[in-house]
């Protein structure tokens, strides 16, 4: 981690080989990991890699046979299991999409309510934010892999973007920007107020430009790039527009 908050790029590491799996032991993998046994547990947090590792396959199996069957005017019963066995895996899949990105990977600024009003508060502290392991960005990535190829990304660009804006806000409170926004016409302050006042406002910007946006621009770009036009640009923008147009706004 480098000293001003930000990350080095995490590299994305290929999958194991795994043993080939055909339709129908695909289709099994999917709905063993539906049953009522296992409808509450989270493959990606109990099980083990292996299991990992075979369910993503199995998704990739069903998915290449479905493209096959399509060529192909018979083979309507699979056709219509392969479906039923992606719309399951998909409602999996985004499940424990949320459940990785959930995850506090620092709970000292998730549940912090200090701000830079506080004089113990000092902006080196979010030099220790933890981002996303390389283990939960790899998952992460595999996922969106998934839901792309099945034509879900939408769904999974949403969940991204609605899980990481809530936790951006808990994040950017602490700082006190809002306070500082509300409190009154900056124009009319005394000369050593409005200069506290942009003395903290000057930390908050540093922080949020060097940890908390650096951050959140380069996990997107870890998870969605290459899927479309600029769609990991877009996440960005969007989970960091309120925080910036708060930030800005004192700023004018």
């Amino acid at each position: 981690m480098e000293t001003d908050g930000t990350v080095e790029a995490l590299p994305i590491k290929e999958p194991p080989e795994n043993d080939s799996v055909t339709f129908e032991s695909a289709v099994k993998i999917i709905l063993q990991w539906d049953s009522t046994a296992v409808r509450g547990v989270m493959l990606f947090d109990d099980g083990d890699g292996n299991e990992i590792d075979q369910y993503l396959e199995a998704v990739d199996e069903i998915q290449r046979s479905m493209e096959l069957m399509a060529i192909s005017e018979s083979h309507d019963d699979d056709r219509r299991k392969g479906k039923g066995a992606i719309q399951i895996a998909m409602a999996r899949l985004e499940a424990e999409f949320v459940n990785i990105l959930t995850l506090p990977t620092n709970p000292r600024y998730s549940t912090s309510s200090s701000s830079l009003t506080d004089s113990s508060w000092h902006d080196e502290e979010y030099s220790d934010y933890n981002p996303p392991s390389q283990e939960a960005i790899y998952h992460l990535r595999s996922i969106a892999e998934r839901m792309n190829s099945v034509g879900h990304l939408r769904n999974c660009v949403q969940l991204y973007i609605k899980e990481r804006k809530a936790l951006m806000e808990v994040r950017f409170r602490p700082l006190g920007i809002e306070q500082m926004s509300s409190s009154g016409n900056v124009g009319r302050l005394e000369t050593e107020e409005l200069e506290a006042k942009i003395k903290r406002w000057v930390r908050a910007a540093r922080v949020c430009v060097r940890v908390l946006f650096a951050n959140e621009k380069q996990l997107c770009e870890q998870i969605f790039q290459g899927f479309g036009i600029a769609i990991d640009d877009a996440c960005f923008m969007e989970v960091v527009k309120d925080a910036a147009i708060q930030l800005f706004h004192f700023a004018e």
